[in-house]
């Protein structure tokens, strides 16, 4: 499995307003680029729908249909 750092896979999918901590982790995102990430992952093949995303603590996580 490959791997990229946050700041690179933002980059790479036009998103460019974000802050990323110390420990490589994105700890923020602007509201429009936070709306694009969501319409990326409803696209992507999971075994469930993707439904949206949510703040969890200091992270974001994606919310599935059940």
């Amino acid at each position: 499995m490959n791997t990229v750092s946050p700041d690179k896979l933002l980059d790479a999918i036009g998103i460019n307003e974000y802050t990323i901590d110390h420990d490589n982790r994105i700890v923020w995102l602007g509201e429009k680029e936070l709306m694009k990430l969501k319409d990326i992952l409803i696209r992507l093949p999971y075994e469930k729908k993707v439904t949206g995303i949510e703040a969890i603590g200091w992270r974001w996580q994606a919310r599935f249909e059940d």
